[in-house]
C-alpha cells in the first residue's frame, strides 16, 4: 500500500501535506476505519478533517486493495460542490499512519443541524437541500458509484446486518427517507429501537405519514422515491429536474402540526466514521466502490 502512495505522489495524483503543517489536532469521531480529527492546517489556511486509514489484511474495504479503490474514486468526485472535499494525505514519521485530509464540515452532520436548527428553516430552505443532496448522489451516479448507506449521519453541513446487492435504486430510496426527515425534523421511524425491526417495518411496505406544510410535489417526490418496487423509483436525473419545477402548494390533512420533540436526541458527533460514506457495487456491476467522502450542503 505504502507504495502505491509514493507512486501516487510522485505522479502527482495525491497531493502530501507535511505532518507538522496540522496544529491543534482535536478528536471528532471514531469508526471501524480509524480515528478522525479536526485541526488547523498551514498550508490551506483553515481547519481541515483529518480521517486516519486502517489498513487490515482481509478481502473487504479495510484491505490494502480496498483503501487503494477508496482513495482512487474519491478522487473522480471530490470536485464536485456537494461531495466532501478531499485534499490529499499526509503521513505520521513516527507510526507511518496514513491521514485523509478533508474538507471540515463546521455544521456537522445532516442529523445535528435539523436537531438544532429545523424550528429556523423555511421550505424554500429545505427544498434547496434537498436540491444540493440530489446533486451530490447525481454525481456519484453519473461516475458510476453506488452510495450503499446513505442516511442523516452521512450527509454533512459547510456494519449492515443486512447483506443484499445495492444499486443506484437503493440510494433513491434512501433519498426518499432524507427528504422526508427534511420534512419533518426527525428521522423516519423514530420511536422504533431496533434498527433491524425498523427495516422490516420497511419490507412490510409500511411508510411514514407525510407532514402537514409539505409542499405537495415534495411528498410525490419523496414518496415515489421509497416505493416499494426498486424498478418505479425515479432516476436522480428524474428528481433533481422535478425539485428544479415544484410548485410550493402545500398539503394539509385538516389536522393540527405534529409537534416535534427533538430534544430527545443527544447524538454524539459521530460524523466522518467508517459509514459517513459507504459507496460500493457488486463485482459484476459496473459501479465503483468508495468508502469515504460524504454528501454535503453549504448553509449560506
Amino acid at each position: 500500500m505504502s507504495n502505491w502512495f509514493e507512486v501516487a505522489i510522485e505522479h502527482k495524483y495525491i497531493k502530501l501535506f507535511e505532518y507538522k503543517s496540522f496544529q491543534n489536532w482535536k478528536v471528532i469521531g471514531r469508526g471501524g476505519f480509524g480515528t478522525v480529527y479536526s485541526a488547523y492546517s498551514k498550508d490551506v489556511e483553515k481547519t481541515i478533517a483529518l480521517k486516519s486509514l486502517y489498513c487490515e489484511d482481509n478481502d473487504n474495504d479495510t484491505s490494502p486493495n480496498g483503501l487503494i479503490k477508496e482513495l482512487k474514486n474519491i478522487t473522480r468526485v471530490s470536485h464536485h460542490d456537494n461531495i466532501v472535499r478531499f485534499f490529499g494525505i499526509t503521513q505520521d514519521p513516527n507510526i507511518e499512519i496514513y491521514y485523509m485530509v478533508l474538507q471540515f464540515a463546521n455544521n456537522g452532520d445532516l442529523r445535528c443541524y435539523l436537531r438544532n436548527h429545523f424550528s429556523e428553516l423555511d421550505w424554500a430552505t429545505k427544498i434547496r437541500m434537498a436540491k444540493d443532496i440530489s446533486s451530490g448522489i447525481n454525481c456519484l451516479h453519473n461516475t458510476n458509484i453506488v452510495h450503499r448507506d446513505l442516511h442523516d449521519r452521512n450527509v454533512l453541513v459547510h456494519d449492515d446486518p443486512f447483506k443484499y446487492k445495492r444499486d443506484e435504486s437503493s440510494d433513491i430510496y434512501s433519498l426518499g427517507l432524507l427528504f422526508w426527515e427534511l420534512s419533518s425534523g426527525i428521522p423516519p421511524f423514530k420511536n422504533i429501537s431496533n434498527p433491524a425491526n425498523g427495516i422490516l417495518h420497511v419490507i412490510n411496505g409500511e411508510r411514514e405519514t407525510p407532514i402537514n406544510g409539505t409542499p405537495a410535489d415534495f411528498m410525490n417526490i419523496y414518496r415515489d422515491a421509497w416505493n416499494g418496487d426498486p424498478n418505479l423509483r425515479p432516476s436522480i436525473a428524474e428528481i433533481r429536474n422535478r425539485l428544479n419545477n415544484m410548485q410550493m402548494i402545500p398539503i394539509n390533512h385538516g389536522e393540527q402540526d405534529s409537534t416535534i420533540d427533538i430534544s430527545i436526541y443527544n447524538f454524539p458527533g459521530n460524523i466522518y466514521k467508517d459509514t459517513s460514506i459507504d459507496i460500493s457495487s457488486d463485482d459484476n456491476s459496473n459501479s465503483s466502490t468508495q468508502d469515504i467522502n460524504s454528501i454535503g450542503f453549504n448553509i449560506n
